[in-house]
């Protein structure tokens, strides 16, 4: 992605400031230098930066709970799932599909630290090919204005399009 970000006019010295993880889509900031990305780096780690995450998971998890520096509040049941809404302090060192998977919840889809059986079914039943995990949006200060930004990202079209074949819109 960055390769992609580099090649438009003007950002050939564009840095990542984060990576989503495996199979995620959503929000995913780059800084136009090295400069710029030392100041919005520690905005991010800032008090008060967060991102906001949806991740369908195996089974009905909790109405709310937390898991270490994540937080999460059930947004829906949907097909014997849920959807989570997790939000996390940006830079939050464990990744949310281990952590998720840590309390018996893991995100549908995930090949690594997922559920083989469900995800099986979940392809089969809904095309979910993927981790089912969507960077929704992020929260900061600009460091330079001091104004707060929030980047928003809509669901990704096959993500909801699994949403509406189990029969939940979101």
């Amino acid at each position: 992605m960055l390769a992609r970000v580099r090649r438009v006019r003007g950002r050939a010295e564009a840095v990542a400031l984060e990576r989503l993880e495996l199979g995620a889509s959503g929000v995913c900031l780059f800084a136009t230098s090295p400069a710029h990305a030392k100041r919005l780096a520690k905005a991010l780690a800032a008090e008060g930066a967060e991102h906001t995450s949806l991740a369908l998971v195996r089974g009905v998890a909790r109405a709310s709970g937390r898991v270490g520096a994540l937080r999460y509040r059930r947004r829906a049941v949907v097909a014997g799932h849920a959807l989570l809404e997790v939000r996390a302090p940006h830079g939050a060192k464990a990744p949310i599909r281990r952590a998720l998977a840590a309390i018996g919840q893991p995100v549908l889809g995930d090949e690594r630290h997922g559920h083989a059986p469900s995800n099986r079914h979940l392809f089969e039943r809904a095309g979910l090919d993927r981790s089912f995990l969507h960077v929704a949006s992020v929260r900061f200060v600009h460091p330079a204005s001091g104004a707060p930004v929030a980047i928003e990202a809509p669901l990704a079209p096959d993500l909801a399009a699994v949403l509406e074949r189990l029969g939940s819109a979101e």
